[in-house]
């Protein structure tokens, strides 16, 4: 059986979700089917300084119990829902989100470890998105500058560096995932699918 603290906690988010869907108005215009925007900041999901990563009032912040590694690389993830939507309760498998749902992530560095509130590097921003036929997988590249994201349906690479918690020096040939590949990972019953948004993880 669940803890009771979890419990609440569930119960508190998902109550969150519904109020902030139903309150706030949409930041941007709903993207067409097959039309995606070519920068992040497009989209409305942050404001004041996008590498700040400050979330509007109808993007929720969430952690996984249970996240996946990834080459040492932090993740901050979001969801926004649209307005005037709920997610139904289910403690089995993923949340069953409604259409027009954004789930954000993005990957980045610290440059040293021992020093989390000091300088990152933001790599890559994954989005899913679920349109009426179905969710689609968007890869977004930040620039030198981390002024800006740009869509990459290719993918690309890059050479990442940082200090470790031991203040060892570690370097790393980055691989982001073409479209393609974030929808193969994210392949469930041979669809698009969120994989990690559940009660259990």
């Amino acid at each position: 059986m669940l803890p009771y603290s979890y419990l609440a906690f569930l119960a508190t988010s998902i109550l969150y979700l519904y109020t902030v869907a139903s309150t706030f108005e949409a930041s941007v215009s709903p993207v067409k089917e097959g039309s995606f925007p070519e920068k992040l900041s497009a989209y409305g999901f942050f404001e004041g300084p996008l590498a700040e990563m400050k979330p509007k009032a109808d993007v929720l912040p969430y952690a996984l119990n249970t996240p996946l590694y990834s080459d040492d690389a932090f993740k901050a993830r979001f969801i926004r829902l649209p307005q005037g939507t709920t997610v139904a309760y289910n403690d089995r498998e993923v949340l069953d989100f409604p259409v027009g749902t954004a789930i954000i992530k993005t990957f980045y560095y610290l440059d040293d470890f021992r020093s989390p509130t000091k300088n990152r590097r933001l790599i890559e921003t994954r989005l899913l998105l679920h349109q009426e036929n179905g969710w689609v997988a968007l890869p977004y590249i930040w620039n030198e500058a981390q002024t800006e994201a740009y869509l990459e349906v290719a993918g690309g690479e890059t050479e990442v560096s940082w200090k470790d918690a031991q203040g060892r020096k570690q370097n790393l040939h980055y691989v982001v995932p073409n479209m393609n590949q974030c929808k193969g990972c994210h392949n469930l019953r041979r669809n698009c699918n969120p994989l990690g948004q559940a009660p259990g993880n």
